[in-house]
């Protein structure tokens, strides 16, 4: 339940709920959606492109 962290008495009432993934006007199922006029491939959209690799990069700071 997403309001569930807000409202703990929304939380504790939901206990055992299940969220799925059905089309309608908030899909979550983002490769579902049909994404059209995107760079390919494109991560998560693309299955069959590699890892992307998430090592994140530190940049340097300006210093005065």
């Amino acid at each position: 339940m997403k309001v569930g962290y807000l409202v703990p008495e929304l939380f504790a009432a939901a206990r055992g709920s299940v969220i799925a993934l059905t089309p309608g006007g908030v899909d979550q199922d983002i490769v579902r959606l049909g994404h059209r006029h995107l760079e390919r491939p494109i991560f998560p959209l693309d299955p069959e492109m590699p890892d992307p690799d998430f090592e994140p990069t530190v940049l340097e700071s300006a210093r005065s």
